[in-house]
This record gives C-alpha cells, sequence and structure tokens, in this order.
C-alpha cells in the first residue's frame, strides 16, 4: 500500500493525555494524619449544570427503548434513574439522578493529576501486546534440565488449499492437530514474483507426510521427523507449516525458565475469536495441550515461532503462528512504577494524596474521608431530556497503540522508527535493531477534550456494536452534596478548587466530563460550589447537637506545568478543530480507524512488513491539535518519503 496525507480532513484526536512531571508523592500515613488536632469535617453543597447532552445508562433494561433493529444483539437505555425499567415505562420515569460514584470517579481524576498522585486504576491484568507484521523465524523447544530451550530450525510448507505455485498435493488441515509429530518428505522450492516482477524464493513445500512411528524412522531415507503449526485460518492462505525436528545443538537462541509468554499469546488469540470457530479453537486448545505435556516431561519437543529483539541480553517473542503479536514482558505497573513510584498505592504508611483521601483498596486498606451524594434533578426551563438517539459506535481503547499511548523515545533517541512496551527499534534491512537506552514511559493521565458543539453524528444506523440512548439535555442543573471527615484544611483547599476548577461561575468555560460518549461529544458538566461548610458540635446543648458554620478556603498550590495541562484539557473552547477518531480511505473508498493506523506507519521508507511511525499524539500544550488523515494512492506516486 502506499499512502499520502490529507491536510483537508484533520483532525483532533478525541482524547489525549495529561503528563506527570518528577516524581510520585507518596508521603502520607494516614495513621498520623487522623491523629491530627486541626482537622475539619463538613459538607460542601454543589449544582452540577450540563454544557452538553451527558448519558449515564440505567442498566436494569437493555431494550428500555423498545427500539426496533434488525439486528437483535442492539441495546438501548434510558438514563440513570432508580426505576426499575422492566416494571415501569421510560416515560414514566420521573426523574433523571446521577449516580454519585460517577461524580466522584470525575473529581478523583483530576484531584490525581493535580497532586502528583498515583494512578489508581489501572487494568494490570491486561497482557500487554502488539501485532508486529515482521516474520517470526521457526524453532523448536525442548526441555532440558528444568529450563526450555529454544533452538533454531526450519520451516516447510504444507499446502491445504489451491495454489498455481505449489503442484504438490493437497492436505486436509483436519487431518492434523498443532504440535503433532509426523514425518515428511520436502519438496521443491517455493517460488513467487515479487511487486517488481522478480522471482523470489519463498521455503520448500512438502510433498508428502505420514504419521510417526519411531520403528520406522530408519526405513524412510527421504523423510525427515517435524511438527506441525497450523497457523490458523487467513483469507488469503494456503499453507500450514511443518517444523523440523533437526536442531543443531550449537544453535540455542535461549534458555528460559517457563513458557509464560508463549502461554499469553494463546490466551490473547482465544479471546479474540469472535464467533463461534471450532476450528480455530481447535488449533488452540491442541497446542495449549502440548505445552502442558512438554512441561510434564510427557513429549519431547514442541515447534514455534519465535523473535528475538536484541542480542544477549534482547527479548524473545514465542507464537504458534509466523505473523503474530508480540506479547511484552512489561505490565503497565512496572512501568508506572519505573516512571517515579506513580504504580497504585499498597502501603497505609506511604499514601499519596488522593488515596489519603478518597481511600485505597488492597489488602491494606484505607477508607474514604469524603463520601458524594447522588445528584438529584433541580430544574431546567427547556425540559429534561433530549431526543432519541443512536449513537456513532464507540472505539474500543486500544492501548496496543503505542504511537498513541506512549511517550514518543524520539524526544531522546533520534533514530527510534518503531517502539512498543519494552523496546524501541530501528530497521536494517528486515531486521529490527534494538536502541540501547530506552526507558517505556506512559503519555500521562487520559483525558477526553470537550466538543464546544456537544453531540453532532446523530442519525446512525443501529447494530450490535452501538446503543440507543435518552439523554439529558444541555442546561439541566441538579444538586448533590460532598461530605468530609476530618481532612486537613489543605485537602480541603485542593478539593474545593477541583470541584469548581478554579471558576465558580455557572457560566465558565472550565468544565468536568462525565457519563458515557464522551468521545463523540456527551458527559460535560460545570460544577458549582454553593457553599462549604465546617461541622461543629455544640458541647452546650444535652444533646451535643450539631451545628454547621461557613468555612471560607484558599487558593491550593499546584504543580504550575500540571496546573497548566489541566487548565487547557478542560477548557470548552481548546479544541476548535474537528475531533474525530483516526480515520483513513483506501483504495475501495473504506474510511477505516485501521486503516489510518497502517498509513501513519508506511511514511518516511515503512511499509506493511516495515513499519515506521509517523505522527505521534499532540502534546496537550501544542498549538495546533491537529493530525491529518490518510488517502491510499496507486503505486508509484508515493509521496511519503
Amino acid at each position: 500500500m502506499s499512502w499520502e496525507e490529507d491536510r483537508s480532513k484533520s483532525f483532533v484526536n478525541p482524547y489525549n493525555f495529561i503528563s506527570v512531571y518528577g516524581k510520585c508523592k507518596k508521603d502520607n500515613n494516614i495513621k498520623e494524619i487522623v491523629k491530627g488536632r486541626e482537622l475539619i469535617s463538613g459538607v460542601i453543597d454543589c449544582t452540577l449544570i450540563t454544557k452538553t447532552s451527558i448519558f449515564i445508562p440505567n442498566t436494569t433494561n437493555q431494550n428500555a427503548l423498545n427500539v426496533e433493529c434488525e439486528d437483535k444483539e442492539h441495546k438501548s437505555y434510558d438514563f440513570f434513574s432508580y426505576e426499575d425499567l422492566n416494571k415501569i415505562s421510560y416515560k414514566d420515569v420521573k426523574e433523571p439522578v446521577i449516580p454519585g460514584s460517577s461524580i466522584r470517579g470525575t473529581i478523583r481524576a483530576i484531584y490525581e493529576a493535580l497532586t502528583n498522585s498515583c494512578f489508581s486504576v489501572i487494568d494490570d491484568k491486561r497482557i500487554l501486546s502488539k501485532r508486529m507484521p515482521d516474520a517470526s523465524k521457526p524453532g523448536i523447544i525442548k526441555k532440558e534440565n528444568d529450563k526450555y530451550v529454544l533452538y533454531d530450525s526450519e520451516k516447510f510448507m504444507a499446502k491445504y488449499k489451491e495454489c498455481k505455485n505449489d503442484p504438490n498435493k493437497q492436505f486436509s488441515k483436519k487431518d492434523y492437530s498443532n504440535g503433532q509429530r509426523v514425518f515428511f518428505k520436502p519438496g521443491s522450492k517455493y517460488i513467487k514474483r515479487n511487486k517488481r516482477g522478480e522471482l523470489i524464493v519463498i521455503g520448500t513445500v512438502v510433498e508428502d507426510i505420514i504419521p510417526y512411528d519411531a520403528e520406522k524412522q530408519h526405513e524412510l531415507k527421504d523423510y525427515k521427523e517435524g511438527y506441525v503449526l497450523l497457523g490458523g485460518k487467513i483469507g488469503n492462505k494456503h499453507h500450514f507449516s511443518i517444523i523440523s525436528a533437526e536442531v543443531n545443538s550449537k544453535k540455542v537462541v535461549s534458555r528460559m525458565d517457563n513458557l509464560d509468554n508463549l502461554k499469553k499469546v494463546i490466551a490473547i488469540y482465544k479471546d479474540n475469536i469472535e464467533k463461534k470457530n471450532e476450528e480455530l479453537e481447535k488449533e488452540f486448545d491442541d497446542y495449549e495441550e502440548k505445552i502442558g505435556l512438554l512441561e510434564n516431561g510427557e513429549i519431547d519437543a514442541i515447534p514455534v515461532f519465535y523473535k528475538k529483539v536484541g542480542d544477549k541480553y534482547g527479548f524473545i517473542y514465542l507464537s504458534p503462528s509466523c505473523i503474530t503479536r508480540e506479547v511484552y514482558y512489561n505490565t503497565i505497573e512496572k512501568i508506572l512504577k519505573d516512571m517515579g513510584g506513580y504504580n497504585p498505592c499498597d502501603d497505609i504508611s506511604k499514601l499519596c494524596d488522593s488515596c489519603s483521601l478518597f481511600g485505597m483498596v488492597g489488602q491494606e486498606a484505607n477508607s474514604s474521608r469524603i463520601r458524594f451524594t447522588d445528584g438529584r434533578y433541580e430544574s431546567n426551563e427547556n425540559g429534561i431530556y433530549d431526543d432519541i438517539v443512536t449513537l456513532e459506535e464507540l472505539a474500543t481503547p486500544r492501548i496496543s497503540s503505542t504511537e498513541f499511548y506512549m511517550k514518543s523515545p524520539r524526544e531522546d533517541l533520534e533514530n527510534a522508527e518503531i517502539w512498543t512496551y519494552d523496546y524501541a527499534a530501528k530497521w536494517s534491512g528486515n531486521r529490527k535493531i534494538k536502541i540501547e537506552g530506552f526507558e517505556p514511559e506512559l503519555r500521562g493521565r487520559k483525558f477526553y477534550w470537550h466538543h464546544r458543539e456537544g453531540l453532532t453524528m446523530k442519525n446512525n444506523k443501529c447494530n450490535k456494536r452501538n446503543v440507543t440512548i435518552r439523554p439529558v439535555k444541555k442546561g439541566v442543573k441538579f444538586e448533590f452534596k460532598v461530605f468530609f471527615e476530618r481532612i486537613t484544611k489543605d485537602e480541603l483547599n485542593k478539593l474545593v478548587w477541583v470541584l469548581n476548577l478554579g471558576d465558580n461561575s455557572g457560566k465558565s468555560n472550565y468544565c468536568h466530563k462525565i457519563g458515557m460518549g464522551k468521545p463523540l461529544g456527551l458527559g460535560s458538566v460545570k460544577i458549582v460550589v454553593n457553599s462549604v461548610k465546617k461541622r461543629i458540635i455544640d458541647l452546650d446543648t444535652l444533646d451535643n447537637v450539631y451545628r454547621y458554620e461557613d468555612i471560607e478556603t484558599d487558593l491550593p498550590k499546584f504543580n504550575d506545568d500540571v496546573l497548566r495541562e489541566i487548565k487547557i484539557a478542560t477548557n470548552l473552547n481548546s479544541v476548535k478543530g474537528t475531533i474525530s477518531y483516526p480515520k483513513a480511505i483506501d483504495k475501495n473508498k473504506e474510511e477505516t480507524i485501521y486503516n489510518w493506523f497502517i498509513a501513519n506507519k508506511c511514511f518516511n521508507g515503512g511499509k506493511g512488513t516495515k513499519p515506521k511511525i509517523n505522527k505521534t499524539l499532540c502534546k496537550v500544550i501544542e498549538r495546533d491539535l491537529t493530525l491529518p488523515s490518510y488517502k491510499e494512492i496507486a503505486n508509484g506516486r508515493n509521496k511519503n518519503k
């Protein structure tokens, strides 16, 4: 494919990241804090005003709006309320409610950023991986002295679909299982023409396959011993692989303590099987069984494809497929820890500011010292609900898009052409050369830009990948309270600032984002602090009655760099261009997100099998936040040099 930039369709990505500066501050001992004599308890009274339509689903009924759709898996939701929509119609709901948990989550995210706190919510169970188009090498893994030894090997090609370049007989994949030990007869070289018309050797084809029988091994002079790798199902694929069992003891690629990397790859592939595909499921199940047999010492070896990035201390990536995902050794938690201790707090004597105030769960828990009530509907002169609307499909967060989710290493390593959660590399021919000195870093804390016009894409066809909703309209007011218990004056000052974002006018452009559909323009709200009162126990009365008195708050001190980014991120008017997910148009006139990420790696000498990242996500503080779209062009007109 050849692509060119299309600046006429430039866009701003719906999300970006607040940077982290320095190390995470974890110096709060909650047991010492609560002993203080100057602690304050009380309540903050707030008004929340919707600046665009917002939506939080009532999940009691997944077809609450009675939408008629050809796709029976399509779902429709009404806005959150206390009603069970299996018992009453959405039309009879008296008033919407904003759950206190939704408000709390939004406020905590900003509080964490401004106070240099930890990333309290991470999905560390998610396996970090990325599909890389460079081909893996064939190998054999044997268990020797409690180590798994990876040997380099040779791949042979067995035809299972019609192929004009291979005149040999056709085999049925159903007759074989992944990892099966066989005898095979090598045939001629598999030769085809490349795009320039040159003849190139792809590999060696297989003339015959027979079941493995140790007693017949010496009778089969023209046969070799090998292991089957079926390699999944790809539309234009017509050969499966047989990996030769003959290995050179001097060609040891790696000695490994376990096969966790290989197991994780298989787990990802099994999770991504969209439809019931018994053939594909069986391939992975058979291979998992062979891994278990090797671990238990019941078989001698298993076949594998591998990549090695780096030399002696490089990374080894394993897979049952030649073109595959790389599963990374790093985790989100480890990367955050290496960035300066930003991994979630786990010690109540060493808490960040946010975990000290909002609480922490885990083996050693810390109770929250603040409580958010639900937001109750207050008023709106123009009604409560917007028209029912079918949303555009929401994209799934793809943390594998390292050009967006990771800090670009080019700031320190100018020659970096591709980077992952384990390594940065440049290309030498078709080989990735690991660049030394690379330390992976996340870009920061994710947020979504405000859309000044709110939700604009409204006429969408319903399907199982999108939803139909009844949102609350712009201009609706809700009332909620924040109760605080034994907090410091500094914590109170910071909490109040985070609630109103430093501007307490209802007309302010500094707003939070809440609820569902943030990338599409939903969810912008302004919070106004109506009053801050401290609770006092009146010891002069017999019942020790509580009374409340107004308390003034002061302007808190935050990191100037973080504050600058927060001000940009929360301003309704920060983005003046089109906010959209990346999209590119291919030669078939299909405009997709997938096309954009492919095109973005086919510039500056990059291509499908040798990707080079072109554009990365703009920094929040940059004046121009836009990225170009791409369109596919005819070969020979490539302008990506």
